[in-house]
């Protein structure tokens, strides 16, 4: 297919952009472009839609933001893979400086990966079953080693909601990793309440609940994992060292 520009309205103020902005997202989502294919030059978009060329620029920079298009000095524009990254920032500054930052990511965590424990035990391939192992053995031999650990247990987290299949799921998981890095972090540096052991374990036990396609012990699993979190969470509350 191709983007259909003979369609395109003539728009007025005070909303040029926008207009612009709505038409070209409706194409896109229709399937007139595909990733990777070029759009016409802003030239062309501003003629079509008799709009300036800063006008088509300021549609286009929003698409950008969101990753839905690629902008490129110099080269066509062309239509890209969805990113989180926009949505990654938002979720930083939407908890930076609150009073229960740490509550609060692991409140949303648990309800998001509740469903994909469950979905990621049904719907699991020998692939990404070998690939969850895999992660395993980085977790199981980076226990006590503060860096590699966040790294790894963020991404366990991040290929069960790939495996679920749901199509939100990763997107969503994928914008909360820096937050979820600050959360992991925060929890692995407290050695006084957490058990590096026992930590280790309930990810196998997670693991090993959706490798055999058993959702009811992945969804259990995933429940006990987040009230650990939660308990070592009220118990720095409660302690003299606060997390930051």
């Amino acid at each position: 297919m191709a983007l259909d520009l003979a369609n395109a309205p003539h728009v007025g103020r005070p909303r040029l952009s926008e207009a612009v902005l709505d038409h070209l997202t409706g194409q896109i989502l229709a399937g007139a472009l595909k990733p990777g294919d070029e759009l016409p030059s802003e030239v062309e978009l501003a003629t079509a839609f008799q709009v300036s060329k800063p006008t088509v620029r300021d549609a286009l920079r929003h698409l950008s933001a969101l990753g839905v298009v690629e902008i490129r000095q110099g080269r066509p524009t062309t239509v890209g893979t969805l990113r989180a990254d926009a949505l990654s920032q938002f979720f930083r500054f939407a908890v930076a400086g609150t009073e229960n930052k740490y509550r609060d990511v692991i409140q949303l965590r648990r309800a998001l990966e509740c469903v994909a424990a469950p979905l990621a035990a049904v719907n699991i391939t020998p692939e990404e079953a070998e690939a969850l192992q895999a992660i395993l053995r980085k977790l199981n031999a980076c226990k006590h080693n503060h860096d590699e650990w966040v790294h790894w247990d963020a991404r366990f987290h991040l290929h069960i909601a790939v495996v679920s299949r749901n199509a939100l799921l990763p997107y969503l998981m994928e914008a909360l990793i820096g937050v979820m890095e600050d959360t992991i972090r925060v929890l692995h540096t407290r050695l006084v309440a957490r058990d590096p052991e026992k930590t280790y374990r309930r990810h196998v036990d997670l693991a090993d609940a959706i490798l055999a396609r058993n959702p009811e012990a992945a969804l259990a699993s995933m429940e006990e994992h987040f009230d650990a979190s939660m308990t070592l969470i009220e118990l720095m509350r409660q302690s003299q060292d606060p997390p930051p």
